[in-house]
Order: structure tokens, then C-alpha cells, then sequence
């Protein structure tokens, strides 16, 4: 990274917002090929071995044949995770470029030297020399934790146990004559098409892996938007900030999102404090963090007095209210909140599905294809029913992998 501006570049490239939609839907399509790559090794190992008498030969046979399919996987992934490693940089790289680009000193006041800056040489006469220097560190320094987390969930997800516990289960039910190859492939399809490659965090917790690496994305890039945005600000000598905010906007957030707080305080706020806005309202402490855990909340450098609120109190309660008129779904009442949610749940699980087509189709399955087909009309039919009544618009490319053909009855 250059500590220096790129201004031609950043002219002419996509916006953040656009880099990073573009990342998240090629890695959506990119594990999706995975995913299916994954369950086709296992449908191909089985009926390769279906049948035979388990001789310790043919075992050791099994066992090198699946080794050699784990390792595929496992490059497979590694490779996703370098392509996605390497966009990143560029992505943390443009919010970097843009805070400094976009924001300006204080109405009330002209750049003053701060105070440890360094040799006091200004960047467009108005950031001091290592303001820029602080964010490119700042950059490398969040793409490296990223990158080591990308690294754990490579080496953490369960491709080997999982992989031979289906051979294994597929192989003793055949031996007992009580099941047919069919009925296992069926078996295996429907099981690892619902699981899905897991990566699991030192919690415990297991997350499907493309959703896992989708997440931590969107929070480091937030986290980067967020912590640039506060380094330039108090450089430039501001002391608070305002929350961006949005319709629909999660309960834990409602209240707090467009709201000005002080630097301060609003580092309380990220480290689970209790803490007050500028008007000196009290809140409990947050459990999740601005820009974490899938919130996308920036903020903004703000000055009072001179600075003009975004979002006027009228409009968060205007929003407020209409996220909780919400809607009624099959006799259950919804926030519109809830009801995005509700939409992405359709919209991962149609995806599953047409995975699940896949294998189906490459299985030689039809009457299996059949039925995920069916699935999927049905699905399709409710999610758009249920955009059109919370009058929301529907992600479609979202629904969808590479490779999927429908099947028309």
C-alpha cells in the first residue's frame, strides 16, 4: 500500500459499496461450485465402491481415494480464500482513499498542526504526513487478522470428518443389504446439501463456510469504514460523531442509529459500556458492535452547531414506526426488519436447493431432481409473496447458483 493518494484511481474505479457487492456475489457463486464439486466426490467415491466385499485392500483403496478427494476440497478452498484475501486489500485500500478524499476540517476552524504528527507536513494542506500513513497501517493491519481468520476457517472446516463419516455410514448400511445405492446417494445428497461445508469458530460454533467468509468481509470492511473515519476525525480535531441509519433497521440498533455521540463515548458503545449521546441521554450497554456481526452502520465526523444532522428525529421515527407496523406472515405478525431476514432464510435456502439439483441431476436422480424442482416453485411463489406484501423488493440473483438449469414439468 502507497501512503499517497490515488485520486485518478479512485475517479475511475467502483465505489466501496460496489467492490464489495461485486466480492460477496463471486464468492456466493464461487463456493457454490464448491459445494457441489464436494458433494459429487463423495456420490462418485460410493458408487465406485458400492457393492465390493470390504477387503483390507479395497479399505486401503477407499482410504487413499478419499485422501486424495479431501485434498482437492481443501485446495479448493484455499484458493477461494486467497482470491477473496487479495480483493480485500483492494477494498480496505479505497476506504482509506475515500475518508481522506471526503472529509474536510471543521466549519468553525482551519487544520491546526496536531500536536505528535510528526514533521507537520500536511496532505492537501489539511491532514498532517501520517494520517495517511496511520491508515494504510490500519488497512494492512485488518487485512492480516482477516486473513488469519480466513486461514483458521480453511483448516477448521469439517471437510475430512464429515467426508468420510458419509462414505463410512453409506458403506455399513449397503453391507447390511437392508438399503440400495440410491437410497444412500438420496441420503447423502439431502444431508451435506443442508449442512454444507462448516467452519467452526474457537467457540465451538459452526457456521456454513460461504456465510462464515461472507461475514467476516462485510465486518472488516465496516470495521475499517468506522475506525479510518475516526482516525482522520480526530486528527482533523473533531471530538464527535454521528451513526449512519437506515429503514428497517435492527431492534438493538433502533434507538441509537443517527444519533450524535461523542468519540468518547461512542468507544464506550464499541466496547460494551453504557453510554450517553450528545443530548446526554443515557442507553444500556449493546451487545453487538457498530459495524459487526453483520450490521453495516458507518459514522460520520460531526461537528455541533455547525454540522447538519442527516437524519432529523422526524425521520427516525417515521422510520421506527413503519418498521413496526410491519406486516402479517401466514397469521404471524412481522417488523419489516424481520421480514428481511425472513427473505434471506428464502433466499439460502433456495440456493441449497439448487445445489441439491445438482447433485441430483449428476447422480442420475431424476425423480430426486423432480422433487427439488417442486421445492423450489413452492418457495419462489412464497418469497415473492412475501416481498410483495411487505412491499420489498426481491433479490433473485441472490436465489440462484452457476450451473443450476430448471427443470419445467
Amino acid at each position: 500500500m502507497k501512503d499517497e493518494l490515488n485520486i485518478l484511481n479512485r475517479e475511475n474505479r467502483p465505489t466501496v459499496v460496489e467492490m464489495e457487492d461485486e466480492l460477496l456475489d463471486i464468492l456466493l457463486k464461487y463456493f457454490a461450485v464448491i459445494e457441489e464439486e464436494y458433494i459429487s466426490l463423495i456420490i462418485e467415491q460410493l458408487k465406485e465402491f458400492a457393492g465390493v466385499i470390504p477387503t483390507t485392500k479395497r479399505r486401503i483403496e477407499i482410504l487413499v481415494k478419499m485422501g486424495a478427494n479431501i485434498n482437492y476440497i481443501k485446495r479448493r478452498i484455499k484458493s477461494a480464500l486467497n482470491l477473496t484475501n487479495k480483493q480485500l486489500e483492494r477494498i480496505l485500500e479505497a476506504v482509506a482513499e475515500d475518508t481522506l478524499e471526503e472529509m474536510r476540517p471543521p466549519p468553525r476552524d482551519h487544520f491546526k498542526r496536531v500536536e505528535g504528527s510528526g514533521d507537520g507536513k500536511e496532505i492537501d494542506g489539511i491532514y498532517p504526513s501520517t494520517t495517511l500513513k496511520k491508515l494504510n497501517k490500519l488497512a494492512r493491519l485488518l487485512a492480516k487478522q482477516s486473513n488469519e481468520r480466513m486461514f483458521n476457517f480453511s483448516n477448521t472446516t469439517a471437510v475430512n470428518a464429515d467426508y468420510r463419516r458419509y462414505i463410512d455410514m453409506a458403506i455399513i448400511a449397503l453391507s447390511s443389504g437392508l438399503t440400495d445405492i440410491n437410497k444412500e446417494i438420496e441420503k447423502i445428497i439431502e444431508t451435506a446439501g443442508k449442512n454444507g461445508l462448516r467452519a467452526t469458530y474457537e467457540s465451538g460454533h459452526t457456521r456454513r463456510l460461504d456465510s462464515a467468509v461472507r461475514m467476516n468481509l462485510s465486518d472488516t470492511i465496516n470495521q475499517m469504514s468506522i475506525l479510518a473515519e475516526l482516525e482522520a476525525a480526530e486528527d482533523l480535531g473533531y471530538k464527535y460523531i454521528e451513526l449512519s441509519a437506515h429503514p428497517y433497521c435492527a431492534l438493538d440498533h433502533e434507538e441509537i442509529q443517527g444519533r450524535v455521540f461523542s468519540i468518547e463515548e461512542f468507544k464506550k458503545m464499541q466496547d460494551g459500556e453504557p453510554f450517553k449521546n450528545y443530548n446526554n441521554k443515557s442507553y444500556a450497554a449493546i451487545k453487538r458492535p457498530i459495524g459487526q456481526w453483520n450490521c453495516r452502520h458507518t459514522v460520520r465526523a460531526f461537528e455541533p452547531g455547525v454540522s447538519v444532522r442527516r437524519y432529523p428525529d422526524e425521520k427516525l421515527q417515521q422510520w421506527k414506526k413503519k418498521n413496526h407496523e410491519g406486516v402479517e406472515i401466514n397469521g404471524k405478525h412481522y417488523t419489516i426488519y424481520e421480514v428481511t431476514q425472513l427473505m434471506r432464510q428464502y433466499e439460502t435456502e433456495m440456493r441449497r436447493l439448487e445445489e441439491k439439483g445438482i447433485a441430483f441431476e449428476k447422480a442420475g436422480d431424476l425423480e430426486g431432481r423432480k422433487r427439488v424442482q417442486r421445492k423450489l416453485d413452492d418457495l419462489e411463489k412464497s418469497y415473492l409473496a412475501i416481498a410483495r406484501t411487505a412491499n420489498l423488493k426481491p433479490k433473485l440473483d441472490r436465489t440462484t447458483v452457476p450451473g443450476y438449469n430448471p427443470v419445467r414439468f
